[in-house]
């Protein structure tokens, strides 16, 4: 099915955010969560890919579904319309833009036991996010089939994930890359698996590095022979950027020009996972 064909399905054309898929009856509720940004037509790709061969007689418990945030977004094959979606919750269903569709997405999420929430970058490896120090995400998180973790705190509450029980994110690959569309299927796989919901018995790595961001890195700041040299996950010299802290090596995150934002990439410290974690 190419992509005009599948722009006739009903979550293409609507104006507002979507259930695409729902299987199954009971808790828990596992929501997979696509679209949060108009230009991530992979983690779509990856659910209908998945969907299509998916026989909810294989369900063990519990109720799975599939949510399109955005697309209006998606049609235009943009970021975002007015502003970014993944920074404007809770929302507010009076306003207008990503502000209202934020508000509407979370009464798609409200009930759910879990959220994942799908993405894709300019070229990064895959990796999950944590939006907070949590031990119970952080377990949903290690469930996934990629090894590296990554705690990004924002200063407040602002992106889907924040306002469910138990949220996290996945970056799959780069905005063109299939391997991202193979990537969120094993994803999906793996994790209605782990949850119990699923026969299949897939385990996820054993292993896992654990990251915590500490601050955003812009163009200006960098110094111009070491422009090329900041690459995802590979350890930077503090002291060739000029950075003064205890740890010798930062680690690069979503490194890359964007042309939404002067900010070059995000550097990270690779940590304990005990620093990821917290109560439950």
């Amino acid at each position: 099915m190419n992509r005009i064909e599948q722009l006739e399905r009903f979550y293409y054309k609507s104006e507002k955010p979507e259930v695409m898929y729902e299987a199954g009856e009971g808790s828990p509720l596992v929501v997979f969560n696509v679209a949060t940004h108009g230009n991530e037509y992979r983690p779509v790709a990856a659910v209908e890919e998945f969907v299509q061969t998916f026989n909810s007689g294989d369900l063990l418990k519990g109720t799975v579904r599939f949510t399109l945030a955005n697309p209006v977004a998606l049609r235009a094959g943009r970021r975002f319309l007015h502003s970014d979606l993944n920074r404007a919750y809770p929302g507010n269903i009076l306003a207008q833009g990503e502000d209202k569709i934020a508000a509407q997405m979370l009464e798609l999420v409200r009930d759910a036991d879990y959220v994942i929430d799908l993405h894709t970058a300019p070229d990064p490896p895959p990796f999950v996010i944590l939006g907070a120090r949590n031990e119970s995400r952080l377990q949903l998180a290690e469930l996934v089939p990629i090894k590296q973790i990554v705690l990004f705190e924002a200063t407040a509450p602002c992106a889907m994930v924040d306002f469910t029980r138990c949220g996290i994110g996945i970056e799959l690959g780069g905005h063109e890359s299939d391997a991202s569309v193979i990537q969120g299927v094993s994803s999906i796989n793996y994790l209605m698996s782990g949850l119990g919901l699923l026969k299949d018995g897939s385990q996820a790595i054993e292993e896992h590095d654990y990251y915590e961001i500490y601050r955003a890195l812009t163009i200006d700041e960098i110094p111009k022979d070491l422009l090329g040299n900041l690459k995802n996950f590979h350890p930077i010299a503090n002291a060739a950027l000029g950075i003064d802290i205890e740890e010798e090596f930062s680690y690069p995150v979503l490194a890359g020009i964007k042309d939404y934002s002067p900010i070059y990439c995000y550097l990270a410290k690779k940590v304990d996972r005990e620093r990821l974690g917290g109560s439950l």
